[in-house]
């Protein structure tokens, strides 16, 4: 049989089984889907009231209210979002970016900023870690 040695509350460090372990790992594994927004001003665009900044700002706003508080939201440039939607499934993956952009259609006017995106399904076995 073979122990481990683990700390325990206090500082102080108790044996324990390995099989006793192997019982309480915890098992990791699912779906994940990157997505990469890109914005920028449209070409052959007339002057507006708003700048791409302002707009990048108001896309952030728009991420956090349309997407779950588990979902990462990271700035990754002045005018790119890295997004990462944990346990999401490729069905529902439509339904999350169709909300994510009638949240920000229903805001206001935004003529003159495209979107782009770039999205990547992500699946990462179900195993138990030991670290």
């Amino acid at each position: 049989m073979i122990f481990l040695s683990l700390p325990l509350w206090g500082g102080q460090v108790g044996l324990v089984s390995a099989e006793e372990t192997d019982a309480k790992r915890p098992v990791y594994g699912g779906m994940i889907v990157k997505l990469l927004f890109i914005l920028s001003d449209e070409e052959n665009i007339e002057a507006r009231p708003y700048s791409l900044s302002d707009a990048v700002e108001k896309f952030d706003l728009c991420l956090q209210d349309a997407l779950r508080k588990s979902d990462m939201i990271l700035r990754y440039k002045a005018n790119q979002f890295y997004v990462i939607l944990q346990n999401l499934s490729e069905e529902d993956f439509p339904i999350v970016f169709r909300r994510i952009m009638d949240t920000w259609e229903a805001g206001e006017t935004h003529s003159g900023i495209h979107i782009e995106y770039l999205m990547e399904y992500v699946i990462y076995e179900k195993e138990c870690y030991d670290k």
